[in-house]
């Protein structure tokens, strides 16, 4: 049994001289495939304050992306539990569990900026 779903993130980002445009689609079927594509346009020089600022908006992304994957997880877990599924269920647990120490780096490392 497997599971079907899209998901499309947009970001626009201006920055100083300079604008960011991400786009991300996401397509989840048994293979789990993601497609990743990043535009950037630059007007001027890329110096280590772009750099500062895009490290910022990643982070916000990958916790996003993350949590979004550790409730899908979670929800599998039920779902796998449901069908007597125990042993599976209790890893897909294990790794929710996994992903949310990850999130919360993530949120750790994004404290650092402040």
């Amino acid at each position: 049994m497997g599971h079907d779903h899209c998901h499309e993130h947009n970001h626009e980002h201006s920055h100083g001289g300079h604008n960011h445009s991400h786009g991300h689609s996401h397509e989840h079927d048994d293979g789990h495939n993601h497609n990743h594509g990043d535009n950037h346009s630059h007007e001027g020089p890329t110096d280590a304050m772009d750099d500062k600022a895009k490290l910022k908006v990643l982070l916000d992304h990958w916790i996003k992306h993350n949590t979004e994957h550790q409730q899908s997880l979670v929800e599998w877990s039920d779902k796998a539990r449901a069908l007597g599924l125990a042993a599976l269920a209790a890893a897909l647990e294990k790794s929710a569990e996994e992903i949310g120490a990850s999130v919360n780096t993530l949120r750790d490392a994004k404290g650092l900026f402040d």
